[in-house]
């Protein structure tokens, strides 16, 4: 065992705890030391004065006659006006003092300055570490510390816990008795054990406290010991402290049960050996959680934002967490949600923090949502035997509740909260492969509709693009433009219809050498044809003229010579040529035939008819009997008479020759016919079978050749009317030859640059070109040659276009369609067109999408949200309530706890219930609230146990101090913040740990101490951050920590007072929001002597005073670098407070927030409306400044800075008589002195020290287009206003008061998507920017998209609704500067993160039963009128429908009542005086009486329970009237046949409802009680008040 390296860890830890040295004051306490805080009784018996405490009596001090200079010398501040004399009573000269006056060594003065260090210090510590340490100590043991020692030591015996009291500083202060038990001194009891063998027993019976017999004892124990002595009645007021003792003993491993060793316990292990096993969150971050965090497991019983979600679900789940908690991010409600949670899932939690704020804050949120009754606060004034046992009783006897809430909310918010998620998700989803978002899309569709793009051009595939494709596209299209602007209007380029691709400089003189044969050849065709083009009068326009010419020239030069051009205008070379061919032909073969015919037939023959030679042939000259046949042998002497020659004999042979013949005559029977065409084609040329038909042939072949449609109709006739003269010659020659050449070099040019007739001419055949277009273009080419490569480039990019689907595009381009100026707006137009029918096609339902409908959905949501809250808030009750233990059993723990039920008396201490009835205790309380010292002092070691311990502030515990704990839970969370306070020896100085004359910044060296937070985290345990910061009310507050310490990683929401300032705000920041500096530069910082700066805390002290006057209803706090200008500002506030005691009831005030002055060390945890810090620190008299700023220039200052300038919800001052530019931080370079000068140069200017950006772009097109649509309305619009991660979309500028936005316009954009969950986005982000002040209107992209004129319209509207939002909130600040005294403002509605005061736990029957529930007036108020011109009849009615239902009422309420039914949130002047005058009709009429608290005549006066008000000031002790109070107190009398005076006070305050009785409750009905007591109305036997 001694070998195990957490029990050795554990052992040296305890060892630090243990302090019996000569510095704790309950070994050794000084007397009449400078600076300690105690007070010497004297004069007094110790019995005596116990026994008046007891009895509830309140003992007043009595000052010495002897002044003592030194403490003299520390009541004023240098150069302070003298202090108005106290309030206290001389002491008699000879007499005794009566007992209830505690007489002092003291002078007036120095005992009124002692008594109110030790009042302010006590209530410090108490709301710091939930401890009291205030003690009234009986008897004194001097002893020495061996018998050579002459100073002698003086150790406290009995010590009974006292609270020091006063109603306002005009008054004295009182010592009371706190209702606990007294103690002995455990220190001086271990002390004389160890050190000198003595035991010293415990009190024997700590409610019956016999102070002499138990000094007796002790003096007869150290009878032995040589000068040492008891003194019985010595008296000591002081702070005492043995929490590091009773941890300690808490600590011994052997007190803890075997089997349950301490240090084998498996987080404890985990804390001081090898550390947490490491997991992955349930959530990565950044990822959308109610996917994991269903409705189903959103057990929350408050609003929790993402951040909070995921830490709560990974502490359900069951794992070990560190919740980092930065400054206002919401702690408490997250405590709050884990405990409800855990609960739920029927685990015990035990829930630990030392300072007494951070429990009271998290049992108040459970108590306001009717949660307390599982409670079972242990700490401060809460550890309270009698206390806890009317509590647990009271638990036991509340009746079962029947459930009220819908189970089903949950499964339709699943239903509403999916539908959302899905649209949020369509609308911010990627679409494959474009990569490109609905949002986006319809932002593009919605800005293209402005910039010029065209509609009508599709482009092909665009859907299937990937992001890459389609920004390369983009950027084609505007390369595209861009060389347009180089190549200019495709539609005039002289390039157009080239497609050629690259060409080299080469290649470039081989066109260039193209274009000019091209051009040499026309000019030679030109020039040589117009001789033929004027005497053929041709028309030469087109290329296709240019062949008509040189046909007509060819077909002129080469006619033949022998020709008779003359008869070339004979009709028949037009309209017979195919003729005269014929002809030709013809005559060449009768020529041919005659001659052939001549050798075989007589000349006779040609006339002759051989058909029937033939005929006679043909039928019988095969046959064997022709010869008798008479006409064949005719046929052959005919045939025989015709032939020259010897007829054949073979009849084959016979039947051709006369063929041939028989054709021979139809040849000649044609030409003859034909004879006079030829002689008038032909002329004299012609001479009919004879003529010469070769040359004739020449001539009609030439026409043939030549003729073509492209020779004119009259060509023959103007080449039959040339002069005989006039031959073409040498131009003949160029024309034939160049006309050819001509158009082989034009193909060539055209084939070398592709050319596109089409598309350069829109002409389709080369011939229809123009030949003067030609001859300009070619000079237009050559003059501008090189710019063809910019052509080629430009066109080869356009194909590459067509290639990629935007062919369409091309052509626009290239005709002329598309500008150059919208090819990209086109471009895009069309590609979002493409994407457009895409997505409706695949998602219809967002075709379909109205704003209207998504709006209700999102009102649905909110409302099941809430109510799902609800039902678990009811889950978690009924479960409790279900699970009480019922029965009266009377053995094991709850008959233990039964039997302290039926006790009287004599009730068993707390730590010995606890161990004997905890399991029943546990049943019926499941969750504890206790301080570390609490959980040492009243848990036995073994004896309780936790599933669940959440330790809150846990930078500001020791390891150490938290062990008890942490080894008493199977799982632990620790919640805090590393960037803040860690754990400080402050406190310390109080109990003598640190001596008082060390200096304050001694104390600041336990920066270097671990907390249990900075240990959970070296070891591994895992962390999730809160991101939402909802404190300040205002960016400036918070910016430098944002900055400074969180990396700008807080959600900060913004304000709509940019300039952070409220309506009516004064000219010096009276009314002034944000971060404000005040700078005092004559004030002095005495370094060298008191540590304080007077003229600073004078006026920190007068700025004090005017909030309290004209700003009461703002809580405000007070902070400072030091105790010592912390105790400056307090003593010029006295002096103050005297002058002014109207102001007392804000100085007394003690709900949530009551005002406070401290310094930085103990400041943590809290927060206030408006805070004042004083910086103290500064010039001396002489002008030097030292770079000496207390904890801030040592190590871990910076945190401490952190936690000082994060602590305003709406308006912190800083008072300095220092700038940020007066430090130097070559002379202090920690980074606490850095931060203070960024703090202080941005609480001067506004401005960081480095650059910031201070606007931000819109958030996407679509915002961009609502904002220019606005703008275009005459509106200033701004763009994403805010900082740190949280930004409002759009913000309508106030044009009556620029410094405020009218209204903030929220789109669905990022912001929207970015939200983790639907209750940040639909519900959580709107409602804390309307927390702030924003009127907030939201617009859906699809709306936009799918009916602009119609948003638009609704924004317009949503501007006039939010003008008359801010008109009315300007007419309702409009607040009196001078308010009459006792007037106080109403509060503030509190922020998101802290709920309205809610009902308080039931109380039994015996006592709820008395009181029945306040009913608040709820007026209809008639008429339009504002409210200060209603007439006074008319108000009258109203001031007696108030006091009908509340009276009796104060007339304060009645005010705000009438306020509130007039939707006004403050009353001014004119207000009070309208509402005034209406009471004032109302009581002279007697339809009222009263006054201040007014009811109706004759009537009875009924008991009211506040828990439950919804009106703050109705909760204030003054509001309660005299009546109502003696009633209470006659009702409390009569059911219990009696009360003791304190038990009396505290039952009549729980009958109104208060869970707790201040010092200001208390005093209120106890002046009530006196009063009755004196008209006999009551009367006091035998300690008990009874009727009279």
């Amino acid at each position: 065992m001694p070998d195990n390296p957490v029990r050795k860890r554990l052992l040296e830890q305890r060892q630090a705890l243990l302090d019996l040295g000569l510095r704790n004051r309950l070994i050794d306490l000084p007397m009449r030391t400078k600076g300690v805080r105690t007070i010497e009784i004297i004069e007094a018996k110790a019995a005596e004065t116990y026994d008046l405490l007891a009895a509830g009596k309140a003992l007043t001090f009595l000052p010495g006659q002897e002044p003592q200079e030194t403490v003299q010398e520390e009541l004023a501040i240098e150069g302070a006006a003298p202090s108005a004399p106290a309030p206290l009573e001389a002491a008699p000269s000879r007499e005794a003092p009566a007992p209830n006056r505690l007489q002092t060594r003291l002078a007036a003065e120095a005992l009124q300055k002692r008594l109110f260090d030790i009042w302010y210090d006590a209530r410090t510590i108490e709301e710091e570490q939930g401890v009291n340490i205030l003690y009234l100590a009986f008897g004194l043991l001097r002893w020495y510390e061996d018998d050579k020692s002459d100073i002698a030591r003086h150790a406290p015996l009995v010590l009974l816990p006292v609270r020091l009291e006063r109603s306002s500083a005009a008054e004295r202060f009182s010592l009371r008795t706190r209702g606990e038990p007294a103690s002995p001194n455990l220190s001086i009891q271990a002390k004389l054990r160890g050190d000198f063998g003595m035991v010293i027993d415990d009190l024997p019976d700590e409610d019956e406290v016999d102070i002499p017999a138990y000094v007796a004892g002790i003096a007869r124990t150290v009878s032995g010991k040589a000068r040492w002595e008891v003194l019985p009645d010595a008296m000591v007021l002081g702070f005492f402290s043995f929490a590091k003792f009773l941890m300690y003993r808490d600590l011994d491993p052997d007190n803890w049960p075997q089997g349950s060793a301490i240090h084998e316990h498996g987080p404890v292990a985990a804390l001081l050996g090898e550390g947490f096993e490491a997991h992955e969150p349930i959530v990565p971050d950044g990822q959308p959680i109610d996917p994991v965090i269903p409705p189903p497991a959103l057990n929350h019983v408050l609003d929790a934002d993402s951040s909070q979600a995921i830490a709560i679900e990974e502490v359900l789940r069951g794992r070990h967490l560190v919740i980092k908690g930065p400054p206002g991010t919401g702690k408490s409600q997250t405590i709050a949600n884990i405990i409800a949670g855990a609960a739920l899932q029927g685990r015990k939690v035990l829930f630990a923090a030392e300072k007494m704020a951070a429990l009271d804050v998290v049992h108040r949120r459970l108590r306001q949502i009717g949660l307390g009754p599982m409670t079972l606060e242990l700490h401060s004034t809460k550890a309270n035997k009698r206390l806890l046992l009317e509590e647990l009783r009271r638990t036991r006897e509340l009746t079962q509740k029947v459930p009220v809430q819908d189970a089903g909310v949950t499964q339709r918010l699943a239903d509403v909260q999916d539908g959302l998620n899905r649209h949020a998700t369509l609308l911010h989803e990627p679409m494959r492969p474009s990569g490109l978002t609905p949002y986006r899309l319809l932002g593009q569709l919605v800005a293209l509709r402005e910039a010029g793009g065209l509609p009508g051009f599709a482009v092909d595939g665009a859907s299937r693009w990937d992001a890459e494709q389609a920004r390369a596209n983009k950027e084609l299209m505007a390369e595209l433009a861009e060389r347009l602007a180089t190549v200019g209007d495709p539609a005039a380029s002289i390039w157009r219809g080239v497609r050629r691709d690259a060409i080299d400089p080469a290649e470039l003189e081989r066109l260039a050498g193209l274009m000019r044969s091209v051009e040499a050849d026309l000019e030679a065709v030109e020039e040589a044809a117009a001789g033929v083009i004027s005497d053929f009068t041709l028309e030469v326009v087109t290329i296709r003229d240019l062949d008509a010419v040189w046909r007509t020239t060819c077909a002129a030069v080469s006619l033949p010579a022998h020709a008779d051009r003359r008869l070339l205008a004979q009709p028949a070379w037009r309209e017979d040529a195919g003729a005269l061919g014929e002809l030709v032909a013809l005559g060449k073969a009768y020529r041919k035939v005659v001659d052939t015919m001549a050798q075989v037939y007589r000349a006779e023959a040609w006339m002759a008819d051989l058909r029937p030679v033939r005929e006679a042939f043909a039928a019988h000259g095969a046959s064997f009997l022709r010869f008798f046949s008479g006409r064949y042998c005719s046929a052959k002497a005919q045939f025989k008479a015709l032939l020259a020659t010897e007829m054949p004999g073979d009849l084959v042979k016979r039947l051709q020759l006369l063929d041939g013949m028989i054709s021979a005559q139809e040849i000649r029977r044609r030409f003859e016919s034909q004879k006079d065409l030829g002689a008038r084609a032909f002329g004299a040329l012609w001479d009919g079978e004879k003529s010469d038909w070769a040359r004739l042939q020449a001539i009609t072949d030439w026409w043939r050749d030549h003729r073509h449609p492209a020779l004119a109709p009259d060509f023959l006739d103007r080449l039959a009317a040339r002069p005989g003269g006039r031959e073409f010659g040498a131009m003949g020659a160029v024309i034939v030859q160049s006309v050819p050449r001509l158009f082989e070099d034009l193909k060539a040019l055209s084939d070398f640059l592709d050319y596109d007739l089409e598309g350069g001419h829109g002409i389709a055949d080369c011939a229809d070109l123009e030949v003067a277009v030609l001859a300009r273009q070619l000079r237009l080419w050559l003059a501008n040659l090189e710019s063809i490569t910019r052509w080629i480039a430009f066109t080869h990019r356009c194909r590459v276009a067509g290639e990629a689907g935007l062919g369409a595009l091309v052509g626009g381009l290239l005709d002329g369609r598309i500008p150059g100026a919208s090819l990209v707006a086109t471009f895009e137009r069309a590609y979002y067109e493409a994407l457009r029918e895409d997505l409706f096609a695949r998602h219809p339902d967002l075709k379909r999408f109205d704003g209207e409908l998504q709006n209700r959905a999102v009102e649905q949501f909110r409302s099941l949200d809430k109510g799902r809250i609800a039902l678990a808030r009811e889950s978690v009750a009924l479960k409790h309530l279900r699970e009480r233990p019922a029965a009266a059993g009377g053995i094991g723990p709850l008959g233990v706890l039964n039997g302290e039920f039926a006790k009287k008396r004599n009730h068993l201490p707390i730590r010995q219930l606890l161990d004997r009835a905890g399991p029943a205790i546990q049943q019926l309380k499941p969750v504890m609230m206790m301080s570390p010292l609490s959980i040492s002092q009243f848990l036995k070691p073994g004896a309780l146990s936790f599933d669940l311990l959440v330790i809150d502030e846990a930078s500001q515990i020791e390891p150490v101090d938290a062990l008890g704990a942490v080894a008493r839970a199977s799982q632990f969370v620790v919640v805090g913040d590393e960037r803040q306070l860690p754990p400080t020896r402050f406190f310390a100085k109080l109990t003598g740990e640190v001596p008082e004359e060390e200096a304050d910044e001694e104390t600041f060296k336990a920066s270097d101490a671990e907390s249990v937070l900075d240990l959970c985290l070296a070891k591994g345990m895992p962390y999730r951050q809160l991101n939402w910061h909802y404190r300040s009310r205002h960016q400036s507050l918070i910016t430098v920590s944002n900055r400074e310490f969180y990396d700008n990683r807080l959600l900060v929401v913004p304000s709509p007072h940019a300039g952070g300032r409220l309506p009516n705000g004064t000219a010096d920041g009276g009314e002034a929001m944000g971060l404000i500096f005040r700078y005092l530069p004559k004030a002095v910082y005495d370094r060298g002597n008191s540590r304080t700066n007077a003229e600073e805390a004078r006026a920190v002290a007068q700025a004090i005073m005017a909030h309290a006057r004209h700003r009461a209803s703002l809580s405000l706090g007070v902070a400072t670098f030091s105790v010592a200008q912390r105790q400056a500002i307090l003593k010029e506030l006295e002096l103050l407070r005297r002058e002014s005691p109207a102001t007392e009831v804000f100085f007394n005030r003690e709900g949530n927030e009551p005002f406070f002055v401290k310094n930085l060390e103990n400041i943590q945890g809290d927060e206030r409306d408006v805070i004042f810090i004083s910086v103290g620190y500064g010039r001396s008299a002489e002008g030097y400044l030292a770079m000496s700023f207390g904890p801030l220039n040592l190590d871990g200052g910076e945190r401490r800075l952190n936690v000082l300038i994060s602590r305003a919800k709406y308006r912190c001052e800083v008072f300095s008589s220092i700038r940020g530019e007066d430090i130097d931080l070559s002379r202090a370079n920690a980074r606490g002195v850095a931060a203070l000068k960024l703090f202080l140069d941005y609480a001067e200017t506004g401005r960081l020290g480095t650059p910031v950006q201070t606007g931000k772009a819109p958030d996407s097109l679509f915002e961009e287009q609502v904002a220019g649509q606005l703008r275009a309305r005459g509106h200033e619009i701004a763009h994403q206003i805010g900082s740190a991660g949280f930004f409002v979309d759009l913000a309508v500028v106030d044009p009556d008061r620029p410094q405020r936005f009218l209204l903030g316009i929220e789109c669905d954009g990022a912001q929207y998507h970015a939200s983790r969950s639907a209750r940040d986005r639909d519900r959580l982000r709107q409602h804390v920017l309307e927390g702030q002040g924003w009127v907030i209107h939201r617009i859906w992209s699809t709306d936009w998209y799918l009916r602009p004129r119609e948003e638009l319209g609704k924004v317009e509207a949503a501007i006039e609704r939010a003008r008359a939002v801010w008109r009315k909130r300007d007419e309702e600040l409009a607040v009196p500067t001078e308010p009459e005294d006792g007037m106080q403002e109403e509060p503030r509605p509190p922020p998101f993160d802290e709920p309205l005061a809610g009902p308080r736990p039931a109380e039994g029957p015996a006592l709820s039963a008395l009181a029945r529930p306040y009913v608040e007036a709820r007026l209809r108020v008639a008429g339009t009128a504002e409210l200060h011109e209603v007439p006074t009849a008319r108000m009258a009615a109203y001031v007696l429908d108030v006091v009908e239902i509340e009276g009796p009422v104060h007339e304060q309420e009645i005010v705000a009542r009438i306020r509130d039914s007039f939707g006004l949130a403050r009353a001014g002047n004119r207000v009070r005086e309208a509402v005034q005058d209406g009471i004032d009709v109302a009581r002279v009429t007697g339809r009222i009486v009263g006054g201040p608290f007014y009811k109706l005549p004759e009537t009875q006066v009924v008991l009211r329970d506040r828990s439950a008000v919804e009106s703050a000031g109705l909760r204030r002790p003054d509001m309660l009237p005299n009546e109502e109070i003696e009633a209470a107190f006659l009702a409390v009398i009569a059911a219990n046949y009696g009360a003791p005076r304190d038990a009396l006070i505290v039952a009549a305050a729980r009958l109104f409802g208060f869970a707790a009785t201040s010092s200001v409750l208390k005093e209120r009905l106890d002046d009530v009680l006196t009063v009755m007591l004196f008209k006999g109305q009551l009367k006091l036997q035998n300690d008990l008040i009874i009727g009279g």
